[in-house]
């Protein structure tokens, strides 16, 4: 439709109308080729006055004809600037720039790069105003557009029902990709066969090969490679793309797909065909503290204590621990008084190591009083109470005192505890850490027990867990099933396996029952075995007697 007037200048009212009159038609694509700017730009020796509102006079008629069915699309422009260009730049419109001349891979130098959805060939020849017979070179943003346009309309008539959204979705993602993904070419080149053959050729699934339920466990420090398959019909891409979102700062991947956990909580991996952005997985991540204590070692931890304890008329302190007074102290009904009336009261404690403290303390009298333990601020009761403080590094001194002057407080007992880690031996590193890979991959607990352990004799879970089972080394499934570190795994995977037919042979690999197993319940099975022998003995001397009596020798 014609919307400039004598002039050749364009109208507004005019689009607007051109815009309704499409809608009342029920067009389905409507191709622009004009642009307009809300400041002046300029290219060369061509410029163009800014026309203020031009980005939004066109939006609410736009908005109809999409909500309509109607796919839009337009000229990019064509001053080489960053400066968006209407209704190119308009919401639900489709923004076309222009390749150079003879290249797959270069902008030509006047297209504009403000948000462009996707680039065509922009050097075309045209038919010679005046001449039935010659044609002329020439270039633009307005008539890459058209190409796409007519795309668009091949691909309307083969799918009729198809909505702007899936249009816009099955046109972008059929684009073939530019090195580098430049900004200038939005979502890359148009790629017609593979736009109108989408069902024929493209990828129509993504298979995690080593990771079940779509869920992992890692510790933080570890990485874990994902191996996985893209699945598709005729001619696709089998590339994805990786990308990382949730808590964030708990997993990184790179481009291969290597998982690594860089600290606790929980992130989502999102695994995507480049081919077709529709069909991706998201795997769930969840990273738990670097101590694991299945990793080398089973850590079992203990502490050993020591005692300040204060009697009347003396102090009695434990081997390697010094203690000090400041402030006004005396010993009073069995206990350390600290502060009075008119100043504050310190104890100090130094010893090595002390991992955690539990004071026994109270107000004195009426005054209720709190005291601080390494900073910690406890409210005091009229009753002694256990005040317990842990630290996260064990300190070298414990300072308990009162907060405010005249607020006194009995201390009765401090407790120092040390910790130590007890370690047992359970293997070495790498056979340890490769059980603790197959534990993490194919025995989550939330997962086997909600599934019954998979009663379904068929089901994949448990197939691929036995799989995986037996692919470990001799050496790791001998220390999984006799080592007590491992019990409760090994008990999980024997219901499993026994819900599912299998058993646990002498190589300790998984193994389907047999149908016919050879029970001997009592002795009266060997009985028809004896008779065999006798039978068997007896010919053996019936057979010596008649020999000998034929006088034969022996040879």
């Amino acid at each position: 439709y014609k919307v400039t007037n004598a002039q050749h200048g364009y109208e507004w009212t005019a689009i607007n109308n051109a815009l309704q009159y499409c809608i009342d038609l029920g067009i389905d694509i409507i191709n622009m080729s004009f642009q307009a700017y809300e400041h002046a730009v300029e290219y060369n020796s061509s410029s163009m006055a800014a026309s203020t509102g031009c980005s939004s006079v066109l939006t609410t008629k736009l908005n109809a004809c999409y909500n309509a069915g109607i796919t839009l699309v337009a000229a990019a422009g064509n001053y080489n600037t960053s400066e968006p260009s209407y209704p190119a730049s308009n919401n639900h419109v489709i923004s076309v720039g222009s390749l150079a001349k003879n290249s797959l891979t270069s902008k030509a130098g006047y297209s504009n790069t403000y948000g462009i959805d996707l680039v065509a060939p922009g050097s075309v020849y045209v038919a010679n105003i005046g001449s039935n017979s010659s044609y002329k070179e020439t270039q633009g943003t307005s008539f890459s557009a058209p190409i796409v346009t007519a795309a668009i309309a091949l691909y309307k008539q083969k799918y009729p029902t198809a909505t702007p959204s899936e249009i816009e979705n099955d046109l972008y993602n059929s684009c073939d990709s530019i090195a580098g993904n430049p900004s200038w070419a939005g979502h890359g080149r148009l790629n017609i066969e593979k736009f109108l053959n989408k069902e024929e050729n493209q990828a129509t699934e993504i298979v995690l090969n080593n990771i079940v339920n779509d869920e992992l466990s890692l510790s933080v420090g570890e990485t874990f490679d994902i191996d996985l398959t893209v699945n598709g019909n005729g001619t696709f891409s089998s590339d994805v793309e990786f990308e990382v979102w949730g808590e964030g700062d708990v997993i990184t991947v790179d481009s291969n797909g290597r998982i690594t956990a860089v600290g606790e909580g929980l992130d989502y991996v999102e695994v995507t065909s480049v081919d077709n952005p529709s069909v991706y997985k998201t795997i769930e991540v969840n990273v738990s503290s670097n101590i694991n204590v299945r990793e080398v070692i089973e850590a079992q931890e203990s502490f050993t204590t020591k005692t300040v304890s204060y009697k009347t008329g003396s102090q009695v302190v434990s081997s390697g621990v010094t203690v000090s007074t400041s402030g006004f102290t005396n010993v009073e009904s069995n206990s350390l008084k600290l502060g009075s009336s008119s100043n504050t009261g310190t104890l100090t404690i130094n010893s090595a190591g002390v991992s955690k403290v539990v004071v026994s303390a109270k107000y004195y009298s009426s005054d209720s009083s709190s005291i601080q333990i390494n900073g910690n601020a406890e409210a005091l009761t009229s009753s002694y109470s256990d005040y317990e403080v842990t630290f996260a590094t064990p300190v070298n001194q414990v300072t308990i005192r009162t907060i405010t002057n005249g607020k006194r407080a009995h201390v009765e007992l401090v407790t120092l505890y040390y910790s130590s880690i007890e370690y047992v031996d359970i293997g070495s590193s790498e056979d340890c850490l490769g059980l603790e890979s197959f534990i993490n991959h194919y025995l989550h607990m939330d997962y086997t027990e909600s599934l019954g352990y998979c009663k379904d004799n068929e089901h994949h879970y448990y197939s691929t867990a036995k799989t995986a089972f037996n692919n470990l080394n001799n050496h790791q499934r001998s220390l999984f099933v006799s080592n007590s570190a491992y019990s409760t795994e090994f008990n999980r995977l024997s219901a499993w396996a026994t819900a599912n037919g299998d058993q646990m042979n002498g190589s300790n690999t998984l193994v389907t029952k047999s149908n016919n197993p050879i029970v001997i319940k009592d002795n009266t099975a060997y009985i028809p075995i004896i008779i065999i022998m006798i039978s068997l003995l007896s010919s053996v001397a019936l057979f010596l007697v008649m020999n000998k009596k034929k006088g034969y020798n022996k040879t």
